[in-house]
């Protein structure tokens, strides 16, 4: 007889009806503020036949994903992998030994190592990581796994996760950091091998940033001129040249309209400040109205709090242009960032029309932030400097 039974969904209709059968009045009462969803079962209570029910699991299900589509495809996710670990005997009575350390304490130990070993940004990158991985642990009910039992499963069911969430290139640094962490663990006798060495690389597609047509561009803010939020965020790519990663981590403070100056930190420097253009400032002094210093720039709702961690609010904008897309037929190869190649070569081609080739890189180095090399392999790559008609040097076959 199963020690498990009832695995189920709340609310029930989650669990018993297709996502395309739900009305748009159904998702925004099934989503609205306060309405909490999770995952929950019964297990044999320990020396008697009686089935118990368990503490719900969300996993933060709810703050992650806010849209209903996205979170409906998340919970179902979640309900087969409880599922999975419960039939690969997972038994939420099970307690750690005496003297046993669990996964999540050795995890959070190894970190503290390493923050003494490597530099802040890299610390950070492992931080977020690992405590991502924490977390899941915590929602999927394996917080008291001795750290001597964790599994290759048990990894690789947390790697699908983020694949599935994010992209294989993500999944990929996750699961570099992780084998950093536990290759520490078996340094000092919490492990016998490194779990994340037995897990492969997933193949990963380089793709080539596209960049807009003036008439997808014009048809895109078109379609989103009652979303001053997502709106905002693309400026912030095609007009500050900023990232998009670096547009989450904005915060109010950061913005200074009197000077019109914006500093933060960088992907790959301490820091760096940029002038606010006029093309924007208009737009972005009304956008930051009645807003404080902590808040950040980019929520759902605007300028405000945010209890989600810096990858997740980069995957929620990801997410939500990719509906957009979807809705105006643009192909896949397009993205956010696909604004920041786009305006770059726009301002290229108009500087090219006065000046050289080398005065015009000296020029939009100092515009966009780039090193001067590195500017003119990313102009390279996006076709901005491409000859004229060169037929006159070809002999006619």
């Amino acid at each position: 007889m199963s020690k498990f039974r009832n695995i189920s969904i709340y609310p029930k209709v989650i669990d018993k009806k297709k996502l395309q059968k739900f009305t748009t009045e159904e998702k925004q009462k099934l989503t609205k503020k306060g309405f909490r969803w999770y995952v929950y079962y019964s297990f044999k209570e320990p020396g008697s036949e009686k089935y118990v029910r368990q503490r719900p699991i969300y996993l933060n299900v709810n703050r992650d994903f806010p849209e209903f589509d996205d979170r409906f495809r998340e919970i179902h996710l979640m309900k087969d992998g409880i599922s999975q670990a419960l039939k690969q005997g997972f038994n939420p009575y099970d307690e750690l030994l005496e003297g046993e350390i669990s996964l999540v304490d050795a995890l959070q130990y190894s970190l503290s190592i390493k923050k003494k070993e490597v530099g802040g940004r890299t610390y950070s990158t492992y931080e977020v990581h690992v405590n991502k991985f924490i977390d899941w642990i915590k929602g999927n009910g394996y917080s008291n796994t001795p750290v001597k039992k964790v599994s290759k499963r048990l990894v690789s069911r947390f790697l699908i996760h983020i694949s599935d969430t994010t992209s294989n290139r993500t999944r990929n640094n996750y699961k570099t950091s992780l084998g950093v962490i536990f290759e520490n663990l078996v340094q000092n006798e919490y492990l016998d091998r490194n779990i994340a060495h037995d897990i492969p690389q997933l193949k990963t597609v380089e793709k080539r940033d596209q960049t807009y047509s003036d008439a997808q561009v014009e048809n895109i803010i078109e379609n989103l001129s009652d979303d001053k939020v997502m709106l905002m965020f693309i400026y912030f790519v095609s007009y500050l040249f900023w990232r998009p990663k670096e547009n989450c981590r904005l915060q109010v403070k950061d913005i200074n309209l009197e000077q019109r100056l914006i500093t933060e930190q960088t992907k790959t420097k301490g820091s760096k400040t940029k002038i606010i253009p006029e093309i924007i400032f208009k737009d972005l002094k009304e956008y930051l109205e009645g807003s404080n210093p902590n808040d950040l720039v980019f929520t759902p709702d605007g300028p405000g709090q945010w209890d989600r961690d810096l990858d997740g609010r980069r995957s929620y904008f990801t997410l939500k242009y990719r509906r957009l897309k979807k809705k105006m037929g643009i192909e896949s190869g397009y993205t956010i960032y696909s604004f920041r190649h786009t305006f770059i070569s726009r301002v290229y081609r108009n500087l090219r029309k006065e000046h050289n080739k080398d005065k015009t890189l000296e020029l939009l180095s100092n515009i966009t932030g780039h090193e001067s090399k590195a500017l003119l392999d990313y102009i390279h790559v996006i076709d901005a400097d491409l000859p004229e008609d060169y037929s006159k040097y070809l002999d006619a076959l």
